[in-house]
């Protein structure tokens, strides 16, 4: 990386679908604000922990397998589709971050996003989370208006989106979709109630279910 001799206030780079397999040179960057190393060959997390400026990090397709060494980043948002991370960790270290892409991983578990509280994107499509009670760690960030869980085997719960919205009631967005009014009524009669309560409404509201 950075083998050339860029200008001295260089804010935006694209390295996407090279050979790289480090992340090098990066601090001799100190304005650097978008960084993006999609489709190369890079399995660790390295080398920018002096770039205080940069916002947007784009790791995308590479073969990373944990979130680390972001201490100290002023990140907006951050993509790691197409990895190797099995869970979360590292979050604590980015106080500023509002998006968060997970798609394809292999992402099984959610604790470690409820400390993320600027959090308001976040993408976690084609994981491996089957259990909507997963949810509860992100049912307290206070900012999160988008999620998505497209193609994660919990969309085939019973009443999936329902129960999300029951979790997670300040989403505007699920799985690509907005959320209405009536979604939001339904979610809160049918588990917010007990189990007769329920019933009753099921029969008036879904009785095709």
């Amino acid at each position: 990386m950075f083998d050339f001799e860029p200008p001295a206030n260089l804010e935006w780079i694209d390295y996407s679908n090279n050979n790289i397999s480090r992340i090098e040179n990066a601090h001799l960057h100190a304005y650097l604000r978008f960084l993006k190393l999609d489709e190369n060959n890079i399995n660790v997390i390295e080398g920018l922990q002096e770039n205080r400026n940069l916002r947007v990090l784009s790791l995308n397709s590479n073969t990373i397998d944990i979130i680390e060494n972001l201490d100290g980043l002023l990140l907006d948002e951050l993509y790691l589709a197409d990895n190797n991370l099995k869970s979360i960790s590292g979050l604590q270290a980015l106080p500023n971050l509002r998006t968060l892409d997970l798609t394809k991983n292999g992402i099984s578990k959610l604790s470690g996003f409820e400390i993320v509280e600027s959090l308001r994107f976040l993408y976690l499509c084609q994981n491996n989370i089957s259990k909507v009670r997963e949810l509860n760690a992100i049912s307290e960030l206070p900012l999160i208006t988008e999620l998505d869980l497209s193609f994660n085997p919990v969309q085939a719960r019973k009443y999936y989106r329902l129960q999300v919205l029951f979790i997670i009631p300040q989403l505007r967005s699920l799985d690509g979709s907005t959320i209405s009014a009536e979604e939001k009524i339904k979610a809160e009669n049918l588990h917010g109630l007990d189990l007769n309560d329920r019933k009753q409404i099921f029969q008036q509201l879904l009785p095709e279910e």
